[in-house]
């Protein structure tokens, strides 16, 4: 009533850009609320941001194609800010009874697809340049997958969008890969795969780094001096482990089951707090936890009950003098 919006909308669709920039944060605030999302589907703003990122689509979408026009882009200082926001309506979940208004819930599944589009689209056709607004991009994914079960089962039914996350996680950059794999854990942890679904899922993470056993890729991965990659493997790891699968796959494997119980593997404050889940979770996996032998269920006690940050000292050695 007070014409507020009226004023984000015409100021959103004029041609400073300094301003258009300033009115996205703002929306981003109330795109956090479910009346804020249901004014947003109900009227022009979806459309313009699609129009800022180049996004450009008929009334039929098949959500596993690629689609934009890229020379339609003419705003790249919104790109991010657009990104972002589209995020935000499409993540955050309408009132009750909103939901039983079957247009409107329309509506927000026709945005939630053209979102992924552009999302993806911009994930695929990054270049040195962007590579930053592709990190957003994968974040504000993530994000959605974060939203809710079904938010979840939209990323892993997408095609596109789960080659290209798992095309990363074998990408040289370090920043991508560790955000990666946190999505993958997102979508193990969110959309609750069944087994063979998320075995599946699982098998490919070494596939398409050419490795026929993907923990052995993943331990190599924890060898080396990359933080970002390393957290994201480990959160990997917690979260396939609170199933019954994986704590199967994982802990029948000689070298996991010894890289979880040395409490010298990991030197970081973060990295022992993350590893420490992983062990709080295959405790807390009834079932899973059944499967173990009795030796490793002592094994793993003892380390719970030390605590995430105690570290065994070294076996002494008897030093012997050569004659």
């Amino acid at each position: 009533d007070t014409g507020a919006m009226d004023l984000m909308e015409s100021l959103l669709l004029g041609d400073d850009v300094l301003v258009q920039m300033n009115v996205l944060e703002i929306a981003k605030l109330l795109a956090a609320t479910s009346h804020g999302v249901k004014y947003f589907l109900q009227n022009n703003y979806c459309e313009r941001l699609f129009e800022i990122l180049g996004v450009s689509f008929g009334s039929n979408n098949d959500s596993n194609d690629d689609g934009g026009n890229k020379e339609a882009i003419v705003q790249p200082l919104l790109w991010s800010g657009a990104i972002e926001l589209l995020g935000f309506i499409c993540t955050t979940q309408l009132a009750e009874e909103d939901l039983q208004d079957a247009e409107l819930v329309k509506i927000r599944n026709d945005k939630i697809s053209i979102f992924m589009l552009a999302a993806v689209n911009i994930m695929r056709n990054y270049s040195s340049e962007d590579a930053q607004l592709a990190m957003i991009a994968l974040h504000v994914i993530r994000y959605f997958v974060q939203g809710s079960y079904d938010n979840a089962w939209v990323v892993y039914n997408h095609h596109t969008c789960i080659e290209t996350i798992l095309t990363w996680t074998a990408c040289a950059n370090n920043d991508f890969r560790g955000v990666a794999f946190h999505t993958l854990a997102d979508i193990f942890r969110h959309a609750k795969l069944n087994s063979d679904r998320g075995k599946l899922l699982y098998e490919r993470i070494g596939a398409n780094s050419g490795i026929s056993n993907t923990v052995d890729g993943l331990l190599g991965h924890l060898s080396k001096p990359f933080v970002e990659t390393k957290h994201g493997i480990l959160d990997l790891f917690c979260a396939i482990l609170t199933t019954v699968w994986g704590v199967r796959i994982l802990l029948s494997y000689k070298q996991f089951e010894d890289y979880v119980l040395d409490t010298r593997a990991e030197s970081t404050y973060v990295s022992k707090q993350w590893k420490f889940v992983m062990l709080q979770n295959v405790r807390s996996n009834v079932d899973g936890w059944n499967l173990l032998r009795e030796e490793l269920k002592e094994a793993i006690l003892s380390v719970l009950k030390n605590g995430p940050y105690y570290t065994a000292k070294p076996d002494a050695e008897v030093l012997t003098e050569e004659v």
